[in-house]
């Protein structure tokens, strides 16, 4: 299958399968010519209810999961309501349609529109289409215990004063619209738009101004308008939705699933808000970031003499991480990843002038587990380390920049720098996709793709399951779960599964269960990554796996079993973790295989 269809909870068949019970259509030829895909080809997809997953795209930038917090985004005579304004709709709009409105003064008293919000913490970009009416200036306000806001004079598009903001935007969208965007950290409960008479001033009593599409969405800049009515609406990766994966520039997309996984790290993008700031300048929204937005931050060494960089200080427990970063050179090029405390003081040098790494000069800091560097385009480099943790409590890990030299301790300029995006700390032996967040640590749930129902596909009583994958890292005793066959979603009583196991280090193992009841259970270790092909047969008494042409073993534990299979998982949803290793094929055969043929299936 080439995960090329997709909706939100379902991953379609590429291809007809020819079999009018999988995938009949109104032909009766079966091969999908009239573009029915019913829900007997398909299969299931769940990931979790929120919009944590990223992927990257088929233009190689990272897509996200979008959100407008705000109800009736573009009808302002319902949710919205007004203090001392009316609002006319049919009105000519910045994008040729008459759905703009004319919101008009009808007294002072800081005559505005506004909708109650529920009230959220965190980054949020509030965005609006404005054009002058008989009045030149808007007022745009969150209200909050800080309440930020800016004045946009319409004439021109230039902004006035600003308060308690990240920052603020105008963008000329033609024909004398400008949209406009207010950025902040804060919690809020309410957005405002006031028809203001000059730059702070909003106590005339007349006026007019026309308004269109307003947008409230997490992160630091505006992203493409999501129409909403009665409630909010989502865009990109929805909570669901398969991601089709082009990492590496490739032209055709995998399938993307991974395991559960949390982001410690509180802000990902806004690196103003990082809670320890030593001796550095930061700059968010500085250039294009890796997602094709200008959401990336730039660090610059003050003239102070020292270290400069930012810190996170979460609880860890003893287990092992990876941390990695988006970086871009600017003036500057070289930076230290670094963790300390509980049980590790680990650094590694990045230089993103060219793609290299280089040891720390950092005292009493030792190499990690493993590290990498990886072009990612446009001059963007994926930058990641591992290491391991052996207590519970506090633990420091950092961004320092360096000087040419690659000395952690030096004079900056406070001009010279360089950039970074999407910083991601996680539990686990290898990095995972990008996490966003947005002032709180954000988990991203694990994914299931699953088909049931199709007891008449698999072989009740013999059959053989192959996969060939590509593993890129061993990471000793983690169970790491490939693929199964079963009779509930959760994996209670029947199922047959390959995958990694816990039972010793880098062990591939292949197990049967009838009744809860253990009947096969054969394994070997790998000792080294690389492409494997794997394979479980069974019937009564006649059992065996095979990895890479050789046997692993072939007894059963108990020779009967009456199995009753109905589904297939990448991963059952009672089981912890996923394989998280690029997967080339999956088969599967309703009789047993020999086992010569077994070992020239399995032959690389």
């Amino acid at each position: 299958m080439i995960p090329s269809l997709v909706k939100d909870g379902r991953l379609d068949t590429v291809k007809p399968l020819g079999n009018s019970i999988i995938h009949p259509d109104a032909t009766g030829n079966n091969d999908g010519t009239d573009g029915s895909t019913p829900p007997e080809g398909n299969f299931t997809f769940s990931r979790g209810s929120n919009l944590a997953a990223t992927r990257v795209d088929v233009n190689g930038l990272i897509e996200k999961g979008r959100e407008n917090l705000l109800l009736q985004s573009n009808q302002f005579d319902t949710t919205w309501t007004n203090t001392n304004t009316t609002e006319t709709g049919g009105q000519n709009g910045y994008d040729g349609t008459n759905n703009a409105w004319l919101l008009t003064k009808t007294a002072s008293s800081f005559a505005r529109i506004q909708q109650p919000i529920t009230s959220t913490s965190g980054v949020k970009t509030f965005s609006v289409y404005l054009k002058a009416g008989t009045l030149s200036w808007c007022r745009v306000l969150a209200i909050s215990s800080a309440s930020p806001e800016f004045y946009i004079n319409l004439s021109n598009g230039s902004l006035g004063s600003q308060y308690n903001n990240i920052t603020a935007t105008s963008t000329d969208v033609g024909n004398g619209w400008y949209r406009v965007s207010l950025v902040f950290n804060d919690t809020i409960s309410e957005v405002r738009i006031y028809p203001a008479d000059a730059n702070n001033s909003v106590s005339g009593i007349s006026g007019s101004i026309y308004i269109q599409d307003a947008q409230l969405e997490q992160g630091l800049v505006p992203t493409d308008y999501i129409e909403t009515g009665a409630s909010t609406a989502q865009a990109g990766i929805l909570e669901d939705l398969p991601r089709l994966d082009y990492s590496g520039g490739a032209s055709c997309p995998s399938l993307l699933l991974e395991p559960q996984r949390t982001n410690m790290f509180s802000h990902s993008e806004y690196f103003g808000g990082t809670p320890y700031q030593t001796r550095v300048i930061i700059t968010d929204n500085a250039i294009v970031s890796p997602e094709g937005v200008s959401n990336a931050a730039k660090l610059v060494a003050t003239t102070a003499n020292g270290s400069h960089g930012v810190d996170y200080i979460p609880n860890v427990i003893a287990a092992s991480y990876s941390m990695s970063v988006y970086a871009k050179a600017g003036e500057t090029s070289k930076f230290v990843l670094l963790t300390n405390n509980r049980g590790s003081n680990i650094a590694r040098g990045f230089d993103v002038s060219n793609g290299t790494t280089f040891a720390s000069d950092l005292g009493g800091y030792s190499e990690p587990t493993s590290y990498s560097i990886t072009e990612v385009g446009n001059d963007w480099y994926y930058c990641t380390i591992q290491f391991s943790k052996t207590s519970s409590g506090g633990s420091g890990n950092g961004i320092t920049l360096t000087n040419a030299d690659g000395q952690h301790s030096f004079t900056g300029n406070g001009t010279d720098g360089m950039y970074f995006y999407g910083w991601q700390m996680e539990q686990g032996s290898y990095p995972t996709s990008y996490i966003p967040t947005y002032g709180s640590a954000v988990t991203r749930s694990k994914e299931n793709s699953y088909k049931s129902s199709i007891s008449d596909l698999i072989g009740q009583e013999q059959g053989t399951l192959f996969a060939e994958v590509d593993i890129s890292h061993l990471d000793g005793t983690t169970a790491r779960d490939l693929f199964f066959l079963s009779n509930t979603d959760n994996v209670s009583d029947d199922w047959i599964g390959i995958g990694f196991s816990g039972v010793g280090s880098n062990t591939l193992r292949g197990r049967i269960v009838d009744s809860g009841s253990l009947k096969f259970d054969q394994y070997g270790t790998i000792t080294s990554t690389g492409r494997y092909k794997i394979a479980l047969a069974y019937e009564n008494g006649n059992g065996a796996f095979y990895v890479n042409g050789v046997s692993f073993g072939t007894n059963y534990v108990n020779t009967n079993f009456s199995l009753t299979l109905d589904r297939v998982f990448n991963a059952p949803v009672s089981f912890s973790s996923q394989f998280a290793d690029d997967i080339n094929q999956l088969l599967l055969f309703k009789t047993r295989l020999t086992n010569a043929e077994l070992a020239a299936l399995t032959t690389i």
